[in-house]
């Protein structure tokens, strides 16, 4: 009656063994490399809590300062690079331009916006906790040795 004898166009790809060793290995290597990186991430991310609660681990704190500054620009050049072409495309569409005629402006208005980001962000740390205080390297003095107490004043 029903008879179903599929031709050999129609049937899907059979993997080799070769390939199939060889999707082992990708796989192997793709799993490695998520693992590698997220334990990476996970070492640079707490090397600052650790730092400050491992003696052997202290930087100075000028280090800390200046790779504190530097990780902020890689932030903001970062989104810069991302950003810039969708900011560029979102104020050039036709209907933003019909309604607000800015025209030629489009750089202006993105540059300005970046430096107001800017300034707001390097301007609020320096604010945080310290009462008005601004963000200044951390002075390099030595350190006061304790002076012993004095057994008179027990």
């Amino acid at each position: 009656m029903w008879s179903f004898s599929p031709s050999t166009s129609q049937l899907p790809a059979l993997l080799t063994l070769s390939d199939t060793t060889e999707a082992t290995r990708e796989l192997r290597t793709n799993s490695l490399t998520i693992l590698t990186i997220f334990l990476v991430s996970l070492c640079a991310a707490s090397f600052p809590a650790l730092s400050k609660r491992v003696s052997f681990l202290r930087i100075p704190r000028i280090v800390f300062f200046i790779g504190k500054h530097f990780g902020t620009g890689v932030i903001l050049s970062t989104a810069f690079t991302h950003l810039l072409q969708d900011a560029f495309e979102a104020l050039r569409d036709p209907i933003v331009l019909a309604k607000w005629k800015i025209g030629k402006h489009t750089g202006l208005i993105v540059l300005g916006s970046l430096l107001s980001i800017f300034l707001i962000e390097s301007h609020l740390p320096s604010r945080e906790g310290r009462h008005l205080a601004p963000a200044r390297p951390p002075l390099m003095t030595k350190r006061r040795q304790a002076c012993p107490r004095r057994l008179s004043n027990l």
